[in-house]
């Protein structure tokens, strides 16, 4: 059987600082961070990462939140934080990998952020008001340098030249911190944040999966309508959740008998899939060689590319992107359908 792999769209030196070496795994990230020592930190640690944020890459960012979450400083580690998310997210999407051996860099950045760093950090810095202010001013203020000797953690075969980095960086951070003061907002509501907490509490104990008609799906179902509801009330347009909540797959590999083929959309998720493809194949030395949008009954809209490496012969991985998430299915493509 093919691999399937889910794929999204939830933290330190002994202190003569020197940038790390390349993270060539996920694990690279987790052992550099689980080295901190608080014992032999302070608060002048933190304020030293903090002074260098503009220069540091994702993998000093996030080295640096560590450093500062030890000495107890939450609200400069969530902005290392994000400013880690923010750089390594713009590294990816323009500064693509000369080598193949480098390719496993991109790829080790891409997972930790998935698995370990992609969430806010502290949440009680976003619910008071003092740390919130001090957290977004960072954030705002943080002014990321780029030149021609700056490094991602990788080499770099093509470099996007200044104004297409900036760009880049504008236009993730802008994205950031619009999902940051949402929410700073909502987990400030004492309503939505009560509904929250029993939501996680919820999550953990089942490990997010649930049985139609159980107790538990029909309080994960009731949580997430009345969170729902109430950031409807404070004027966040959230779809309200109609049913128990259950596991759903995502769209199989090839169109099913009640998915139409269209030539064209003006759904916005057709851009960003398109983004996201074209980032994963630029970041694997690769290129998409067909691209098939459907929509139907059961998945709506999905959009369905096949990506070809630069192997002879080339071996061939499909992405599928859908409301349902994202999935990158790798293998055997005589034993994949092809697309029609």
């Amino acid at each position: 059987m093919r691999p399937r792999t889910f794929i999204a769209a939830a933290i330190v030196l002994s202190f003569s600082w020197r940038a790390a070496a390349q993270m060539a795994t996920v694990e690279d990230y987790i052992k550099r961070v689980n080295a901190v020592d608080p014992k032999t930190l302070s608060a002048a640690d933190c304020a030293d990462q903090v002074a260098k944020a503009n220069v540091l890459n994702a993998a000093d960012l996030f080295y640096a939140a560590s450093v500062s979450h030890a000495v107890k400083k939450d609200t400069e580690s969530n902005f290392l934080l994000s400013a880690g998310q923010v750089r390594g997210s713009a590294d990816m999407a323009v500064m693509t990998p000369a080598t193949k051996a480098d390719l496993g860099a991109t790829a080790a950045l891409y997972g930790y952020i998935y698995f370990y760093a992609g969430g806010p950090g502290d949440i009680e810095v976003l619910r008071s008001g003092s740390s919130r202010d001090a957290f977004f001013h960072l954030f705002d203020s943080w002014a990321p340098i780029y030149s021609d000797s700056y490094s991602p953690g990788w080499k770099v075969g093509e470099r996007p030249n200044e104004a297409q980095y900036r760009k880049a960086i504008s236009e993730i951070r802008t994205g950031r911190r619009s999902q940051l003061s949402e929410m700073a907002q909502l987990y400030s509501d004492s309503d939505y944040y009560a509904l929250q907490n029993q939501f996680d509490d919820l999550q953990k104990r089942t490990s997010g999966r649930y049985v139609e008609g159980t107790p538990d799906a029909k309080l994960a179902s009731d949580l997430q309508q009345r969170m729902a509801a109430r950031a409807k009330a404070l004027g966040f347009d959230h779809e309200i959740p109609d049913g128990a909540t259950k596991e759903k797959e995502t769209p199989p590999s090839a169109p099913g008998k009640d998915e139409r083929v269209i030539s064209k959309s003006v759904d916005p998720a057709v851009k960003q899939c398109a983004d996201w493809a074209e980032n994963m194949a630029r970041m694997s030395l690769s290129k998409i060689v067909k691209v098939v949008m459907t929509t139907g009954s059961e998945w709506g809209l999905v959009w369905r590319a096949d990506i070809a490496s630069s192997d002879s012969p080339p071996q061939m991985s499909r992405f599928i992107c859908s409301q349902y998430g994202t999935m990158l299915e790798s293998g055997d493509a005589q034993e994949r359908p092809p697309l029609p």
